[in-house]
């Protein structure tokens, strides 16, 4: 990454370690950026080795690899404290590398039978890892030693121990002496290489941690910052629509800036997300519904970065990407950011904004990088693997590279794509400008030339409306990687007009002969860079920046490929054999920029006119394959026809209606991309299959199904390739008759369709709230206490009450008119107190009762009411009809409450051990008469077409019987007080006909 300032040298951060193929030959020149920790030396053996049993270890032992030099500047202060504490790592050879390689690559090139039929998560260890033998022989020996062993990586490849300065000499057969680096920083420099049993050695790649003298350091210009320090500020608009029942599901775009983001790119010329989505052409993907959805990624971070920031960040573009840490290693330490783990999350966040992200940060050294892209692979639960940090090739020693080389293929293994950025020194990877002793020779950056790596190249984009206007980045604050790799040969997906040119090379990392008797190229493809033309806006420690380098370019490609992944069965893993193919067929114009402009030869960066002896500038744009800019830049539709399986993986849109009811039945379309694939396909409404009539590439007809839950459900359409992965614009809700339920402290509980308008709970009251009724639509309720005051919430109007007013007896229930305009209060001597537009019908107050009356309900016309007492007598008055009534009939439990039919032609009533009676054209549908109860029953409810019921007990338990819906209850959760009453909530709109 490099952030922008007014002539300024440019900077750039990188990562540390990597891995190589072959055994490394140790150059004595320094690395840029400075590799990270711990030193590793690499036993020069064959991969391949048989299990090596325990007695091996007491064979003699051998040198491995090349002694480590003392870096530029750096001067040897004396022995190391003999009883410092010094943890090593031993990395592992898998045995059989050949079978590893056949599997990756029949698992990454289109048209294998076994194309993307990837490793299950945690199988790579046991299938591909050392023995168990290898493994206890190499515990053995360490044991052996005087070393105290750690653990075992889940993928067998590194086993970690550790021993004070003179058990680790006495150990590996080394000298330990202190070494005080230009920086001031006292690290550790063993002597020699490391010295391992030579039975162990075909087992044995490489020893971590003897020597610590070098460390990633990212250097960056002064960022250009929104005069004023441009503070929070009101968010852009969301990524996604409202998740509101009925609303309009707009086609996904681009996030929208916030002002203050907009203000510093319109005053600097950067762009924002919206604006690589234009030039790259994300945003073909965005009009599918391609953001990411259910897509993770992992991003390699040796620096920690301010949550506030990144939280800042996406409020300002209306995002709501999660973010998790993993710390490995304890994780990065708290101090020295340098904005690069930021500028990574953000530019995920803005470009696949509906994917998830997973930190892993990690210390800044060869161990702790090494262990962080161990835990990215080993977790296996990120598709997608990013990484800006790096280091020049020249600087790495074996080991390391060779077991992140291993740990790379197992990424492509389990289907994971690794993206890593080319480095900001153009041609001359190991160039770092603060350095006295600069090194201006030709050399790429690793982990970038990796075999298994999609390394990323920078350009400049001078518009974001002419991608065709692109050029190599190339002034003087910086250059994109790109050249010859000096430890990796060709590998044959490298193929395609361009790829060999006068400029290819097998003698840096000694080629075989034959037809490919050339070293690996990089990069691969590329996108902008330039931090003084466009750059990426970056919110870092409280200010807004504009900042750029490859390492804005490799997250890019990152988030490119989540959008890709996006509702496929399989992701698309190792996509460099994919990309390269799609660059040599006739699609290649749809798939690529082609940049021919332009090269990395970094003479502005550098300060120096050669061209390295070659008579032309290393190296240049030209058409097609180049070492500048690698097969181009991306146009995200052609990148996602080349890395999906034929027919494309499904994404969903929207739907022609947002909602139906509860009975299905109802025909909903399916709007989409790819949605027709290998035959008609399956549709899911939540857990339910529904009836497809009609299907095509962009829309699905279908028949809802029924379900046995009111609420949200995702609509999921599944193809031969893939599922379409929930967004908001797949939700569907069932509509139906639900409830809210009432309790004495005048909490509100709701479930299925009801709405939450507010309550009394939490609030004193002078007396405890017995019932409650609901506006007709579900817009709103009232509460009633014992002393007959009301409480409105939502649209419910007030138009009176009792409180306050004298009572013969307490009120123990109410009633809404119809219409919602009124209601009716009932007291336990059957006195009815009426408000609104409720008319007064008559009542029981003042004549004798056998026993109270617990309860009341209206006609559904308004023109009457009944009253029912606690020994099951009914009274009617107004136009409500006598059906009946438990009244001098033994009962077991007493009458709590009762329940119209929506016609007027019946009524149940229940019992508080869930007794029903049903009278008049009231259908008895069960009961929990004669079942064991927690609690006793309180209330009930009716459906409004007159086929169920719901019961409700004091503890908030629900028992639905008929067609009544159950969505939920409180039994079972802690209440502040009993549950008293429930009622009917019916969505405005929905058509029970």
């Amino acid at each position: 990454m490099t952030k922008r300032s007014e002539g300024a040298a440019r900077a750039l951060p990188r990562r540390c370690v990597s891995i190589g193929l072959a055994t490394r030959r140790v150059a004595a020149r320094w690395v840029h950026g400075v590799l990270a920790g711990s030193l590793v030396v690499l036993v020069g053996v064959a991969l391949s080795a048989p299990a090596v049993g325990a007695a091996g270890a007491t064979s003699s032992p051998v040198r491995v690899g090349s002694a480590p030099a003392i870096p530029p500047g750096g001067m040897v202060v004396g022995r190391a404290p003999g009883g410092t504490r010094v943890p090593v790592e031993v990395a592992l050879a898998v045995p059989h590398p050949g079978a590893l390689a056949r599997f990756v690559t029949a698992v990454s090139t289109p048209g294998s039978p076994d194309y993307h039929h990837y490793l299950a998560r945690g199988s790579f260890g046991p299938r591909f890892g050392p023995s168990a033998g290898t493994l206890a022989a190499v515990r053995t020996w360490l044991r052996a030693a005087g070393l105290a062993v750690g653990a075992t990586a889940p993928d067998r490849l590194t086993v970690t121990a550790s021993g004070t300065v003179t058990e680790v000499e006495r150990a590996f057969g080394v000298a330990e002496s202190t070494v005080r680096l230009p920086s001031g920083r006292v690290a550790l420099l063993a002597s020699a290489a490391p010295a391992v049993p030579v039975s162990l050695a075909p087992a044995v790649a490489g020893v971590v941690g003897l020597t610590t003298t070098v460390r990633p350091a990212p250097a960056f210009t002064t960022a250009r910052r929104l005069p004023g320090g441009g503070g929070r500020s009101t968010a852009g608009s969301p990524m996604g629509p409202s998740a509101d029942v009925g609303s309009p599901r707009p086609a996904l775009a681009a996030p929208t800036a916030c002002s203050a983001a907009a203000e510093l790119a319109q005053a600097t010329g950067a762009d924002t997300p919206a604006g690589f989505a234009q030039a790259y052409a994300f945003d073909a993907l965005y009009g599918e519904g391609r953001v990411g959805h259910g897509v993770t990624i992992g991003l390699e971070e040796l620096e920690q970065y301010n949550a506030s920031d990144v939280a800042e960040y996406e409020s300002c573009f209306g995002l709501s990407v999660p973010v998790t840490d993993v710390n490995v290693d304890g994780g990065a330490p708290p101090v020295g950011q340098s904005g690069e783990a930021a500028l990574d999350i953000e530019d995920v966040a803005g470009l696949a904004p509906g994917a998830s992200i997973v930190v892993y940060s990690a210390p800044a050294s060869s161990s702790g990088s090494l262990d962080d892209l161990q835990a990215m692979v080993d977790d296996d639960q990120a598709q997608v693997l990013s990484t800006s940090w790096g280091v020049c090739d020249p600087g790495l020693v074996g080991g390391v590279a060779t077991t992140e080389n291993v740990l790379l293929e197992q990424a492509a293994a389990q289907g994971q794509t690794f993206v890593a950025a080319a480095g900001d020194s153009g041609a001359e990877g190991c160039y770092q400008s603060n350095q006295a002793s600069a090194d201006t020779a030709l050399a790429v950056d690793d982990p970038a030339d990796q075999p298994f790596a999609l390394g990323v190249g920078g350009t400049t984009l001078p518009s974001p409306s002419d991608p065709g206007g692109q050029t190599v980045w190339n002034n003087s604050e910086g250059a994109g990687g790109g050249g010859v790799s000096q430890d990796f040969p060709m590998p044959t997906w490298q193929a395609g007009p361009g790829v060999v040119s006068s400029l290819s090379s097998g003698t840096p990392c000694s080629a075989s002969p034959g037809e490919y008797a050339y070293c690996r190229e990089v990069p691969d493809v590329s996108a902008a860079a330039d931090p003084s033309v466009g750059g990426y806006l970056e919110y870092f420690e409280g200010q807004w920046d504009v900042v750029g380098g490859t390492s804005g370019a490799a997250p890019l490609w990152a988030a490119l490929v989540a959008d890709v992944d996006q509702g496929c069965g399989a992701p698309v893993g190792f996509a460099n054999p994919a990309l390269y193919a799609a660059a040599a067929g006739s699609d290649a114009a749809a798939t690529f920029t082609d940049v021919t402009s332009g090269n990395n030869n970094p003479m502005a960066y550098t300060g120096t006119s050669d061209a390295q002896g070659s008579g032309g500038a290393l190296y240049p744009a030209t058409v097609g394959y180049d070492m500048a800019s690698g097969l181009g830049t991306p146009i995200a539709s052609g990148i996602a026809a080349a890395l999906q399986p034929s027919g494309g993986c499904p994404s969903v849109t929207g739907l022609s209606a947002p909602s139906g009811t509860a009975r299905g039945g109802d025909a909903v379309t399916i709007s989409g991309s790819d949605l027709v694939a290998g035959g008609m396909p399956t549709v899911r409404f939540g857990s339910a299959t529904a009836t497809v009539t009609a299907a095509s590439a962009t829309s699905v007809t279908v028949v809802t199904p029924a379900t046995l839950t009111l609420g949200p459900v995702e609509v999921t359409v599944s193809t031969a390739n893939g599922t379409s992965p929930p967004v908001p614009q797949s939700a569907y809700t069932y509509l139906g008759p639900s409830y809210d339920l009432v309790a004495s402290d005048g909490g509100i509980f709701t479930f299925g369709n009801a709405q939450f308008h507010g309550s009394m709970g939490g609030y004193p009251l002078n007396k405890p709230i017995v019932g409650m009724a609901a506006v007709p639509g579900g817009g709103g309720y009232w509460e009633v206490a014992s002393d007959g005051g009301i409480f409105s919430f939502g649209d419910a109007q007030f138009y009176g009450s009792m409180g306050g007013h004298p009572l013969n007896q307490p009120i123990v229930g109410m009633a809404a008119v119809p219409g919602g305009g009124g209601y009716w209060e009932v007291a336990s001597d059957g006195g009815i107190f009426s408000f609104g537009d409720a008319q007064f019908y008559g009542s029981m107050g003042g004549h004798p009762l056998n026993k109270p009356i617990v309860g009341m309900a209206a006609v559904p016309g308004g023109g009457g009411y009944w009253e029912v007492a606690s020994d099951g007598g009914i009274f009617s008055f107004g136009d409500a009809q006598f059906y009946g009534s438990m009244g001098g009939h033994p009962l077991n439990k007493p009458i709590v409450g009762m329940a119209a039919v929506p016609g007027g032609g019946g009524y149940w009533e229940v019992a508080s051990d869930g007794g029903i009676f049903s009278f008049g054209d009231a259908q008895f549908y069960g009961s929990m008469g004669g079942h064991p109860l927690n609690q006793p029953i309180v209330g009930m409810a009716a459906v409004p077409d007159g086929g169920g019921y719901w019961e409700v007990a004091s503890d908030g338990g629900i028992f639905s019987f008929g067609d009544a819906l159950f969505s939920g209850s409180m039994g079972g959760h802690l209440l502040n007080k009993p549950i008293v009453g429930m009622t009917e909530i019916t969505p405005a709109g929905l058509n029970l006909t």
